[in-house]
């Protein structure tokens, strides 16, 4: 019992750790050299991976140059480990003369191991050696094939064509082959004894072009010209422009032509390798198509509230123009006026139209970035000194009207201080600051003023006892919206919004009041 468990653990183990292999080490010629009139033996030996491997056969196939050769074994589940080597003398069929390879595979139970090859030289028996040129292995149905025989030490030959007796003329040739590859055999004698060869013939039927149909015979210039086309027995394909420009190789012709306007012709050429091309031809019209030319400013970056005029004066041979902005037809005059009120990325674009329905389009992007905001500078006075003013923090540059160019400037005299901020991108607002003398300030600050109704919607009343004064409207980031010298300020035309409203006397004295129009 013992025994036999260990017999069984010793064949569970060999195919556990891989005792299953037929493994090819040595291919001879078993007499050397090969001829074609003898019997000639491969010898192979190995190593087999179990004791009791089955030989099943040794399959032997030659296909043109190559005699492939299987060493095949088999075993059953349970596999008794041990190296066994192994030899076999494999016969091969008759061989023509030539040069083969012979591989060798070890297979077992249908599954293939290593590999070995053997170049080996075939020798003729006799002094006759068959050999032919075909002068050209490509052919069309109908054309004449011609085969010269090159052989040597012969006194007669046999022609066979796909294994039919064809003739024993000494050279051969044919018209009546049909399409496909055909097989041609050469047997030669010296009347002692004879030899073979053999080759491959194609034949292509003629290609035909069944139709072809373009989808309109009127195209403006740069569209695509799209010609349909059926064909049979055609592998390539030229679609050619006025016999001169390739346009594709392709069997349907869809290509964008840029020629000049009038009747062109676009010609297809089909053929096959074996047969020359079969054309066709079709002639589209190509219509005159307008110029759009080059937008003016082409892309460009500027800032929220800014205005850009655009214009185009390149284009050509119009008979309609239309402005459009992200899509929105804006303008069809020779030029278009946009103030841009919010950040982002605008396309314009530019389109022109022909009377023959022929057009061209342009687009030019323009890139508005926000303006800084506007932080405000409490008015003050100079009545005990010099005072600083301070146009905040968070600007890239400052300029102030009186030359700094520091967040901060000292003053010692009244007026109307302005500071040009920018930021990153840019972008500029103008802060505005008033200073008033001690004079002014007490004489105005003696003065009641108001406005109202406030909010608004669209009048607002100042009142005040002021006989002559100015005012302004601010919006919210600081820019001037309005001015006047009268008691009632137009808020009609103005978004709804917060405004800040500067009253200021003849003497250069100033206030702000907000004003709400809702």
């Amino acid at each position: 019992m013992k025994k036999l468990l260990l017999t069984l653990l010793l064949c569970i183990t060999g195919v556990l750790t891989g005792w299953t292999s037929v493994t090819i080490q040595n291919v001879s010629l078993q007499t050397s050299p090969a001829y074609t009139c003898s019997t000639n033996v491969i010898v192979v030996s190995g190593q087999l991976g179990g004791a009791n491997y089955t030989f099943v056969a040794n399959n032997v196939s030659v296909v043109g140059s190559n005699i492939n050769i299987e060493v095949q074994y088999s075993v059953g589940g349970i596999v008794l480990p041990a190296l066994t080597s192994f030899t076999q003398n494999v016969t091969l069929p008759s061989l023509s003369a030539g040069s083969y390879t012979v591989s060798v595979t070890g297979v077992l139970n249908s599954t293939s191991y290593n590999t070995v090859n053997l170049p080996l030289s075939v020798t003729s028996c006799c002094g006759a050696e068959a050999d032919f040129t075909i002068l050209d292995i490509s052919n069309c149905e109908g054309d004449f094939t011609g085969i010269n025989n090159t052989s040597t030490g012969t006194t007669s030959q046999n022609w066979y064509i796909n294994g039919n007796y064809a003739g024993n003329a000494q050279n051969w040739q044919t018209d009546t082959l049909s399409p496909g590859t055909h097989i041609i055999k050469l047997v030669v004698s010296n009347g002692t004894c004879s030899d073979s060869t053999t080759a491959f013939l194609g034949v292509y039927a003629p290609p035909v072009i069944n139709s072809t149909s373009p989808a309109a015979t009127q195209v403006c210039q740069g569209d695509l010209v799209n010609i349909s086309a059926t064909t049979t027995n055609a592998t390539n394909f030229t679609w050619t422009m006025d016999g001169t420009t390739t346009l594709t190789t392709f069997e349907q012709l869809s290509y964008p032509v840029n020629a000049s306007a009038g009747m062109h012709s676009f010609e297809l050429a089909a053929s096959n390798p074996g047969c020359p091309a079969v054309t066709a031809t079709e002639n589209v019209e190509l219509l005159l198509s307008p110029e759009g030319g080059q937008i003016n400013p082409f892309d460009t970056t500027i800032c929220v509230g800014e205005n850009l005029t655009f214009t185009n004066n390149t284009s050509a041979s119009f008979d309609t123009e239309e402005w459009y902005l992200d899509g929105t037809s804006m303008s069809t005059t020779s030029s278009f006026n946009h103030t841009f009120g919010t950040a982002g990325t605008f396309d314009i674009a530019y389109t022109v139209e022909g009377t023959n329905g022929c057009g061209d389009s342009v687009t030019a992007v323009v890139n508005v970035n926000d303006g800084p905001v506007a932080n405000t500078i409490a008015d003050t006075n100079v009545c005990d000194g010099a005072v600083v003013l301070d146009a905040g923090s968070g600007y890239d540059s400052y300029l102030w009207n009186n030359g700094d160019d520091t967040q901060t400037t000292t003053v010692d005299t009244a007026g109307v201080y302005t500071c040009v901020v920018s930021n990153a991108s840019g972008c500029e607002t103008t802060l505005e600051v008033n200073v008033t003398d001690c004079a002014s300030t007490t004489n105005f600050e003696k003065i009641d003023w108001t406005l109202y109704p406030n909010p608004t919607s669209n009048i607002a009343h100042i009142q005040t006892t002021l006989n002559n004064f100015t005012y302004v409207v601010y919006d919210v980031v600081g820019s001037k919206i309005l001015d006047g010298n009268s008691a009632i300020i137009d808020m009609s035309t103005l978004s709804n919004g917060v405004y800040m409203v500067e009253l200021r006397s003849n003497e250069g004295a100033s206030q702000t009041m907000r004003l709400i129009k809702e």
